[in-house]
């Protein structure tokens, strides 16, 4: 399920057609009234939408967290949602649910980095551009599914000929293709980062780009483990 309309998913000012005919405080209090009538309704679009609230910050006339009633006659409202934050928290929450239990290391080992540096969640979360998860597990590579390229030998009719080395006679083509073996957890044979990627960019395509790539050195264990990579819009 994605996420449908800009105007709910980052940034949503309201400012009233002024009526002339209107008192000043009339006006300011035509603009609260339609302004939080607004935000009822984003705020309900985005819970239907994702299941659960979406936080918002509300600024009246520059002034982060002023109540609506304050707003000046000539004034605006913003109301700014932090869909950003909960895509990353919902991934965070789906690599854990997804993560294999037998001793708990590797739930209790996915990282996020924020712009190359490795955030620990204490106390707001800093702005950046390039977010990504990745588990610190060395195995973790082996939890997901892993594509290889497979060198087979055919014979003139198509069908595959095993122990092609002791072929003899007859016309040998060799035909290469491409085998996806499934990640070594039974309880997670699909892999974690495959499938959290696969369900994020379904949810929150049009919030974000969302990617899954095995190919992340870790300097630290020297090999390359699982990521999702999230850039928002």
């Amino acid at each position: 399920m994605k996420i449908k309309g800009r105007i709910t998913s980052i940034r949503r000012q309201i400012q009233a057609i002024q009526d002339r005919s209107l008192s000043p405080q009339a006006r300011a209090k035509m603009l609260a009234d339609r302004a939080e009538r607004a935000i009822e309704e984003a705020s309900a679009h985005n819970r239907a939408l994702l299941g659960r609230a979406v936080t918002h910050r509300v600024t009246v006339d520059g002034r982060e967290d002023a109540p609506l009633s304050s707003v000046k006659p000539n004034g605006v409202i913003i109301a700014n949602f932090d869909l950003g934050r909960d895509v990353l928290e919902w991934i965070g929450e789906q690599l854990v649910k997804a993560s294999p239990v037998l001793t708990g290391a590797y739930a209790r080992s996915h990282v996020l980095e924020i712009d190359g540096m490795e955030w620990d969640g204490i106390g707001p979360m800093p702005k950046g551009k390039v977010f990504k998860f990745s588990n610190r597990q060395p195995y973790a590579r082996k939890m997901e599914p892993r594509k290889r390229v497979i060198s087979e030998v055919q014979d003139a009719a198509g069908n595959t000929v095993r122990g092609s080395r002791k072929m003899r006679g007859g016309r040998r083509n060799w035909r290469k293709r491409t085998k996806t073996d499934v990640g070594q957890s039974d309880q997670a044979p699909e892999g974690v980062y495959a499938v959290v990627a696969a369900m994020a960019r379904e949810r929150y395509g049009d919030v974000a780009s969302i990617s899954y790539s095995v190919k992340n050195f870790d300097p630290d264990t020297g090999l390359s483990r699982p990521a999702i990579t999230v850039k928002l819009y």
